[in-house]
C-alpha cells in the first residue's frame, strides 16, 4: 500500500524535473536567439557608420556575454566616441603665424582651416629623412642643439641602446639648466622600466607616461593612445615622423631586420605648433597649468628659416620699390616667396632647385584633441581632387568605406592609384584585415605592392604634386577614429618630388601581384575585418 503510494509521487518528481529541464532548454534556446538578433543589429548599426563604433570589440563581447543588458548599454553609450575625459580636451590651440593670410592658402590648406585647423605656415625647411641611419644622425644632432628646452613624445620607447643613449642625452641636458620633459604613452612604451625615466628625472627634467596602466588593465586601455612621434628643440626645430625611438627603426648601424619607416626635419615656424601639440598633451597628463592659453596662443615669432625684417609683410620693399630679400636666421640671405605654385614643377623639372626655407606646412593633429575624423576628411578630399596620382605607403591598409570607396573611384577615374604596405607585417591580424581591401582595389586597376624585404612602417600620402601628408597616422580605422596623431601636410615641390622617387625606389623590392587567395585567407579575413577599428 505505502509502495503503491510512493511510487505516483516519483512519477510526478520526474515528470516535475523533465519539464524543469525542457523550460530551461526552452529559456537557453530563446536567449540564444534573443541574443544572435541583438548581435545582428549591433553590427549592422556598426557597419553602417564605423566612425561611431570604435571599440567594437568591447561592445560584441558585452553583447555576448549578456545581451539584452549589453545592447541596452550598446545604445546608450556606443554613440560616444570618446570619454569625458579626452572629450574636455579641446582642439590644440596652435600658435598663429601673424604674416599668414588666408586667401594665401591652398584649397586642402582651405579646407583644414575650416575644420579648426591652424594655417599652413610659410618659411620652413624640411627634409626628409628615409634611411635609419639618417635618422639616427639627426636624432641626436637635434637633442645636442638644444639650449632652452627640448621637448620627446614617443608611442613605444624600449629597454635597448638606443633608448639607454636618449635618456642619458635628456639627462646630460637636463643637468646643463635646458627644461626637458618626456613623454611615453603607458601601452605602447609598456614595457620598458621606470627606472630609466628615473634618468631623467633624477637630471632634473620632467618624465611620465600617457595614461599609464596596470599590466591587469592593459588591455581595457588600448583606445585613445597616443601614438605620436616627435623631439623639439627651443621651439624651432622639429624631428617627427612614424619612427618610434627603438633601436629597430633608429640606429646607425642597420641590418636586415631594421625597419623602413621616414621621418621629416623641419626648422621653421612649423616647429613652434609641434611644439604647441607637444605641450597640449604635456597639459593633459601633468595637470601642468603653468603651460597656460596665453602661452599656447602667442604668436609665432618671425622665427624659421627665413626672418622677415617686418612681420606685416613676407617681403619688404626698399626705397625704389624693390624687393629686398628676407633675413634668415642662418645669417644667409634668401626669397621668403621662394614657394611656388606646385603646377609649375610638373614632373619634377625644377624641384631640385635650391629652395630651402620654401616648404608651406600645415600641423595637423588628430585624435580628441583635433577636429572631428579631420585626417579621413583632408585625405578624401585630397584623393577626389587627384588628377594625376594617388601614392600610398603604410604598414597597416584597414580604410574607412568612404576612404576605400575614394580609392576605387579614383582607379575608374584613371588616376595612378598605388598602395605599398609589407609583405608580413608585425600584426597578422591587419595582414588578413587588408585582404579584401587590396583585392578589390587590384580588381579595381589601382597597383597594390608587397614590400617584401621586411617591415615598412612609413606612413605618407603623396596626391599629385600638390602635397604629402607624412607623420604617425596610418592609413586605417584606428589612426583614424581612436590613437592620437600627427601629420604634416606639405606643399612643396622639392619634398614632393623626393618621396616620389623614394616611392619608386622602393618598388624595385615589391610584388605588385595580387595574394594567393585561399579559403583559410578568406575566412580569417572576414574575422578580422568584424575588428577593423581595433587593429
Amino acid at each position: 500500500m505505502l509502495l503503491g503510494f510512493v511510487a505516483p509521487l516519483e512519477l510526478g518528481n520526474e515528470s516535475q524535473t523533465t519539464d524543469g529541464n525542457k523550460m530551461v532548454y526552452v529559456g537557453w534556446y530563446v536567449g540564444s536567439v534573443i541574443g544572435a538578433l541583438l548581435m545582428l543589429v549591433a553590427m549592422t548599426a556598426m557597419r553602417h557608420d564605423e566612425r561611431k563604433h570604435v571599440g567594437r570589440f568591447g561592445w560584441i563581447v558585452v553583447i555576448l556575454v549578456c545581451p539584452p543588458v549589453g545592447f541596452l548599454l550598446y545604445l546608450i553609450f556606443a554613440g560616444r566616441k570618446i570619454s569625458a575625459e579626452h572629450e574636455l580636451r579641446g582642439i590644440v590651440k596652435m600658435p598663429p603665424c601673424p604674416s599668414v593670410e588666408v586667401h594665401d592658402q591652398c584649397g586642402l590648406s582651405n579646407i583644414g582651416i575650416r575644420r579648426g585647423l591652424a594655417s599652413a605656415t610659410p618659411g620652413n625647411c624640411v627634409k626628409l629623412l628615409a634611411k635609419p641611419e639618417e635618422m639616427y644622425q639627426h636624432l641626436f644632432e637635434l637633442i645636442d642643439s638644444a639650449t632652452e628646452s627640448l621637448y620627446v613624445l614617443s608611442f613605444i620607447m624600449a629597454d635597448d641602446d638606443l633608448g639607454h643613449k636618449i635618456m642619458d642625452k635628456l639627462a646630460a641636458k637636463a643637468r646643463a639648466g635646458v627644461d626637458v620633459k618626456l613623454l611615453v604613452d603607458g601601452v605602447g612604451a609598456f614595457l620598458m622600466p621606470d627606472e630609466m625615466l628615473d634618468t631623467v628625472r633624477d637630471a632634473g627634467g620632467e618624465a611620465m607616461t600617457f595614461k599609464p596602466v596596470s599590466r591587469l588593465s592593459r588591455f581595457a586601455y588600448l583606445n585613445f593612445r597616443n601614438h605620436r612621434k616627435l623631439v623639439i628643440a627651443d621651439g624651432k626645430r622639429a624631428f617627427v615622423g612614424g619612427a618610434n625611438l627603438v633601436q629597430y627603426e633608429i640606429t646607425d648601424q642597420p641590418d636586415e631586420d631594421t625597419w623602413v619607416d621616414l621621418c621629416v626635419a623641419i626648422t621653421g615656424p612649423a616647429a613652434c605648433q609641434v611644439e604647441a601639440v607637444f605641450r597640449s598633451d604635456w597639459r593633459f597628463v601633468n595637470r601642468d597649468h603653468s603651460l597656460d592659453e596665453a602661452d599656447l596662443q602667442k604668436e609665432i615669432p618671425c622665427c624659421g628659416v627665413f626672418q622677415p625684417k617686418s612681420c606685416d609683410s613676407k617681403q619688404t620693399e626698399s626705397s625704389d620699390g624693390n624687393t629686398e630679400p628676407c633675413e634668415r636666421i642662418d645669417g644667409k640671405s634668401g626669397d621668403c616667396d621662394s614657394q611656388k605654385d606646385g603646377s609649375e614643377h610638373q614632373g619634377g623639372s625644377t624641384a631640385n632647385a635650391e629652395h630651402d626655407g620654401a616648404s608651406r606646412v600645415q600641423v595637423i593633429p588628430i585624435g580628441a584633441d583635433g577636429p572631428g575624423e579631420v585626417m579621413e576628411d583632408l585625405l578624401i578630399t585630397a584623393i577626389q581632387r587627384a588628377t594625376k596620382r594617388v601614392w600610398i605607403v603604410t604598414p597597416y591598409f584597414i580604410p574607412s568605406s568612404i576612404a576605400m570607396r575614394s580609392l576605387e573611384m579614383a582607379c575608374r577615374r584613371e588616376i595612378d592609384v598605388r598602395i605599398m604596405f609589407p609583405n608580413v607585417s608585425d600584426m597578422m591580424p591587419a595582414d588578413y584585415a587588408r585582404f579584401e581591401y587590396s583585392r578589390d582595389l587590384h580588381e579595381a586597376g589601382a597597383r597594390v605592392l608587397r614590400y617584401r624585404d621586411g617591415v615598412v612602417h612609413t606612413k605618407a600620402v603623396l596626391v599629385d604634386d600638390e602635397v604629402a601628408f607624412i607623420g604617425s597616422a596610418n592609413f586605417d580605422m584606428r589612426s583614424f577614429f581612436l590613437n592620437y596623431e600627427m601629420m604634416l601636410a606639405i606643399h612643396d615641390p622639392r619634398v614632393l618630388h623626393e618621396l616620389g622617387d623614394w616611392y619608386t625606389a622602393m618598388e624595385a623590392q615589391c610584388d605588385d601581384r595580387q595574394e594567393p587567395d585561399s579559403l583559410r585567407r578568406r575566412f580569417f579575413s572576414t574575422a578580422a575585418r568584424i575588428f577593423g577599428s581595433e587593429l
